[in-house]
């Protein structure tokens, strides 16, 4: 399967949205195709190692080829590797990343709608999803065509949904024998109002309001308001139907309000401080719940405060630097005062904490009292110095670590490398100034600042120049440090494709609402295959041109070292699986998806110790889970690791 999406990325890219706590070989697999014909144990809930928690129903295995088993009293042979079923993925792991297992806390039992289908129960069937080609939408019936590249060419698969719920859609074949689960959440609105209605009786109450609460369960909260302003006006006569609407729609109302606060804070997390002040002053104050609304405040207050103490620091500055009798001393800070003037935010106020805690020191001078502002803001608070001549040519041996890691070619750093001599400066704060300062190289935007840029590094020995894309996340700022995804496409598939995978297509706004740009994710995609490339050569040239395309970016885009992932599907899914284990030092994670293990990655093992690895891979997808089996099972149950 060329792209596994099929409805499980909500559950992998969770882990490509946060760094992993502590040094553990994490490795899951997602399985995104339901295999059935097997017991699983009732609802559980398991928390694990790094503090992720999931949920489902738990079961265990020996080895990753084996059918699973449901957890019993009886025991059985040795099982060091478990997994839990949520009805839409199986989420396998090691039973040493395992901290705490309970009950899953019992909730709202979910709606769900059964849709008659003239499904094929016998005859040919589907063991094998090729390459796909084609999936049309849903009609209102539920069905839809999904063609897909065999041995025996182009194969159209006719399936119907035959079962509903807020979480997990089942599908079925109409023309082949076919059983899988997509997540209901990449069902768009329109088509999924139409096929619910269609499951309604006309006039039926109860009905409609099941249709109701299943939007409320998928947290669709405007399309559960339609559907019950709808029936309302089905229903203009009947008092009792009336209120209870209207108390419906006043808790609807509040868990949107609450669903869209949490969203803010996510975003205000990500850096996207615009959007988020934005919004904020456009929030309802009618009808919102008065710990919503103080949430609310409280945020806008915040960002109203940082804006007090800016413009505060900005003019005590000004001040200070009035009072210095040295002219020519007030001159060489003026270009600083007026980087600061321009760069200084709430991302970038930390830099500030020495220069405002010693402002009301009588005992300090005014040219100190400056140094210590311009030393934080060059190494950084715990880096400030009252002295404010070596401040200042501090500042000057900036420009030159910008120029010696923007040059092109080894002499022209060396030349550079000669005028440090004459400046008094240590090691520990050069290395300071580099993790305070911008990318060296100044990099053109695209016109349209939701289109990738479009970079090139030379390639290896010979081989042509490698071209590579790059998406910033909305706000993108050169001095906030963002977390990175390196993703490499598979055959037939484009970096383009890549982009708009992680970060979301391009909307008629001109605005991506994918994952990436929710989270404030930087997204590197290097063509790093050649024409008509079908299969992950191992090659030096394929690992140079991922390597050295993320080396450029990092010199371009404010990019944070410690948070970089690497992923990629079907060929790029191998690429990846092999290049995070020869470099593991790179990554904090790598994401393979559909991928197969081969040559060195049996070698490499030991490499990957200290690397989260989270595969992702289909059930049906070729012979891939039981070519993995065997790396998969020493991942999961050789002791790499103490815990």
């Amino acid at each position: 399967m060329e792209q596994a999406g099929l409805g499980v990325s909500d559950a992998w890219e969770r882990l490509a949205m946060h760094r992993p706590k502590g040094k553990l070989a994490a490795v899951v697999v997602v399985l995104s195709c339901f295999v059935g014909g097997d017991r699983v144990a009732s609802a559980t809930q398991v928390m694990l190692q790094d503090g992720r928690v999931l949920k489902g129903k738990l079961g265990r295995v020996s080895g990753m080829a084996e059918q699973p088993k449901a957890i019993s009293a009886e025991g059985g042979p040795v099982d060091l590797i478990r997994f839990l079923d949520d009805d839409l993925r199986r989420t396998f792991f090691p039973v040493r990343q395992i901290k705490d297992i309970g009950p899953d806390p019992p909730g709202e039992a979910l709606e769900k709608f059964r849709i008659r289908q003239r499904t094929l129960q016998g005859g040919r069937g589907v063991k094998s999803v090729g390459s796909i080609l084609r999936i049309t939408p849903f009609d209102e019936y539920g069905r839809r065509t999904f063609s897909m590249n065999t041995v025996q060419g182009k194969v159209d698969v006719v399936q119907g949904i035959t079962e509903i719920t807020p979480e997990w859609t089942k599908v079925e074949g109409i023309t082949h024998v076919w059983d899988m689960r997509i997540a209901t959440s990449s069902i768009p609105q329109p088509i999924l109002a139409a096929i619910l209605a269609r499951q309604c009786k006309k006039g039926d109450i109860e009905d409609r309001k099941k249709v109701a609460r299943f939007y409320l369960q998928a947290e669709r909260y405007e399309a559960a308001a339609k559907e019950l302003d709808a029936l309302l006006a089905e229903h203009p006569g009947d008092a009792k139907l009336q209120q209870e609407i209207g108390q419906a729609k006043e808790a609807i109302r509040q868990m949107g309000n609450r669903r869209l606060l949490a969203e803010l804070e996510l975003r205000a997390k990500a850096g996207q401080h615009r959007l988020v002040l934005e919004k904020l002053k456009a929030f309802p104050s009618e009808g919102v719940s008065g710990e919503t609304l103080q949430a609310v405040r409280e945020m806008i207050r915040a960002y109203e405060n940082h804006e007090k103490v800016r413009a505060e620091v900005l003019g005590q500055f000004d001040a200070l630097v009035e009072k210095i009798a040295d002219k020519e001393m007030v001159k060489r800070i003026a270009p600083l005062r007026k980087e600061i003037g321009e760069e200084l935010s709430i991302d970038t106020m930390d830099r500030m904490a020495a220069f405002r805690e010693m402002l009301g020191d009588p005992g300090m001078q005014p040219g100190e009292k400056v140094a210590l502002a311009i030393t934080g803001w060059l190494l950084g608070s715990k880096g400030a110095s009252n002295r404010l001549s070596g401040a200042v040519s501090l500042y000057e041996v900036r420009k030159l670590v910008q120029r010696y890691l923007a040059a092109g070619d080894k002499l022209s750093r060396e030349q550079i490398r000669g005028e440090f001599q004459s400046e008094a400066v240590t090691v520990e704060q050069v290395a300071r100034l580099i993790a305070h300062m911008k990318p060296p190289v100044e990099t053109p935007a695209p016109a349209n600042p939701a289109e990738p840029y479009l970079l090139e590094v030379p390639g290896l020995g010979t081989s042509p120049a490698v071209k590579y894309l790059v998406q910033l996340p909305p706000e993108y700022h050169p001095h906030r440090r963002y977390p990175t995804i390196v993703t490499l496409h598979g055959a037939g598939t484009t970096p383009e494709q890549q982009i708009d995978w992680w970060a979301g297509a391009i909307t008629e706004g001109g605005f991506r609402f994918g994952q990436a740009s929710r989270h404030g994710y930087i997204v590197v995609a290097p063509q790093w295959t050649v024409e008509h490339q079908k299969q992950y050569g191992f090659t030096a040239r394929e690992q140079a041109a991922v390597l050295d395309s993320l080396q450029d970016a990092c010199r371009r885009f404010s990019i944070d070292t410690d948070r970089v992932f690497l992923s990629g599907h079907s060929m790029g899914g191998d690429a990846a699986w092999d290049i995070g284990l020869a470099y593991p030092h790179l990554w904090a994670g790598v994401i393979p998806i559909v991928a197969q293990s081969d040559r060195y990655c049996a070698f490499s093992i030991d490499n990957g110790k200290l690397v989260p690895m989270y595969f992702v891979n289909g059930g049906l997808d070729g012979n891939k889970m039981n070519a993995n089996a065997r790396e998969w099972d020493r991942y999961m149950t050789e002791r790499t690791v103490t815990l």
